[in-house]
């Protein structure tokens, strides 16, 4: 997990970071007045970055040149179904 990453996405999303909860070191992360779609956004910013990191990977195999023609279907399925069960529009 990259902790940065997670952290500019939950931002980016209109999250804030919360004070901690019973003195733990934990980190809270909670919606915010001003943005009320913040955990849908984050979690559509979460699958744009699985299709992103899909498709970088194909994209990685194609200059390679060692891409397996049988797997990109089942990639493109899984991108497909990401967007479906996430409503990311791209």
């Amino acid at each position: 997990m990259n902790p940065q990453l997670i952290k500019r996405m939950a931002k980016e999303a209109g999250m804030v970071e919360g004070p901690y909860a019973n003195g733990s070191t934990e980190r809270i992360w909670q919606e915010n007045r001003e943005f009320p779609d913040a955990l849908e956004m984050f979690a559509s910013l979460v699958a744009q970055e699985c299709i992103d990191t899909i498709i970088a990977e194909i994209n990685d195999q194609v200059r390679q040149g060692s891409i397996i023609i049988e797997n990109s279907p089942g990639l493109y399925e899984a991108i497909s179904a990401i967007k479906t069960n996430f409503s990311v529009d791209i």
